[in-house]
């Protein structure tokens, strides 16, 4: 995508610090084109330049010192009340332009799947309220087209894996707020463009993603148990991000899964991380989901199929062995 124009003068990138949000900012930085505007949860001034604030993994200050004035930083808490959150969004406003064609990528989220069903109104009001106030904001303020990022948790794991149309069941708290705002979009912003995706993984310290939490177990010599039941098709997030900005330059609309190549359960997935990194295998546990005890239920049966994606990009995301021999470079360095 290097050297090509995006079909937008503007993007906003809600949540550019986290993985995904990072790696579609480090694409979008080489269209000639569009003003990209980010927000992190704080932002804070450097040599005049404006930069995400925060427990911040090294990799994105670094890249977002070295991108400087190709991104606008502005602090966007989502986890504030209303009466926080609008002004921020006002004072976020004023670093944008008007009557310019302009996108947002929605990458922020609560995530913590466990978190979520201890505090259901926590939840509700980051991923669901909150969230919607900021679409609504960008599709009114600024006639956004808008791109939200869902999940393979919008269902109930019985028969995956799953294709766009299928219906929605979300099992858990977490899974019922994405379903929340796929069904807002739907209704209020039917041009919108819904990437379901699952197992988002990248190599970035600092990030709690599963490829970093299971590194971080072995470098502490620590057992770790790891579900033997759940299936799904993990995605490395530069992957994600690709396809998200392909497919919205392309003018793409409704709902596309983008998902790995490999369709395989947690603890092989984590079994493959041991014997590409050349770690100890023997500290992956396999165990059933039901042993964890965990509060929130999660989709055994699940994961996506890319049909669509494929179909419309000539190309899909590739495998977990071969994304993961690209990046064990970074972990031997």
């Amino acid at each position: 995508m290097a050297a090509r124009e995006f079909p937008f003068q503007q993007l906003i990138v809600i949540g550019g610090t986290g993985q995904t949000g990072h790696r579609v900012l480090e694409l979008a930085v080489e269209f000639s084109n569009a003003r990209l505007v980010a927000t992190s949860r704080k932002a804070t001034v450097d040599s005049g330049c404006a930069l995400p604030d925060g427990p911040l993994a090294a990799t994105v200050m670094q890249d977002a010192k070295k991108w400087g004035a190709k991104v606008k930083w502005c602090a966007l808490d989502l986890e504030a009340d209303t009466p926080a959150l609008l002004r921020a969004l006002e004072l976020l406003a004023a670093n944008l332009m008007t009557g310019k064609r302009t996108a947002l990528v929605f990458a922020s989220a609560f995530t913590n799947v466990e978190a979520c069903e201890a505090d259901a109104r926590f939840c509700e009001r980051v991923n669901e309220r909150n969230t919607a106030a900021v679409l609504k904001w960008a599709r009114d303020r600024f006639g956004a087209t808008l791109v939200f990022f869902s999940s393979d948790y919008v269902f109930d794991g019985v028969a995956g894996p799953y294709v766009e149309n299928a219906p929605r069941a979300p099992l858990s708290v977490y899974g019922r707020s994405k379903a929340f705002i796929e069904e807002w979009l739907e209704n209020n912003a039917p041009a919108s463009l819904i990437i379901r995706t699952t197992g988002v993984y990248d190599y970035l310290p600092g990030s709690k993603n599963f490829l970093m939490q299971m590194l971080a177990a072995w470098g502490q010599g620590k057992p770790t148990p790891v579900p033997n039941d759940q299936l799904a098709n993990p995605v490395w997030a530069h992957d994600l991000a690709r396809a998200t900005l392909e497919l919205l330059g392309r003018s793409c609309r409704g709902v596309y899964n983008v998902a790995g190549a490999t369709r395989l359960v947690r603890a092989d997935f984590a079994g493959m991380i041991a014997k590409v990194f050349g770690l100890d295998s023997a500290l992956v546990q396999p165990i059933e989901t039901k042993a964890l005890g965990q509060k929130a239920l999660r989709p055994l049966d699940g994961g996506l199929v890319c049909d669509k994606l494929k179909s419309e990009l000539g190309w899909a995301p590739a495998g977990a062995a071969e994304v993961l021999e690209s990046l064990k470079w970074l972990y031997t360095r």
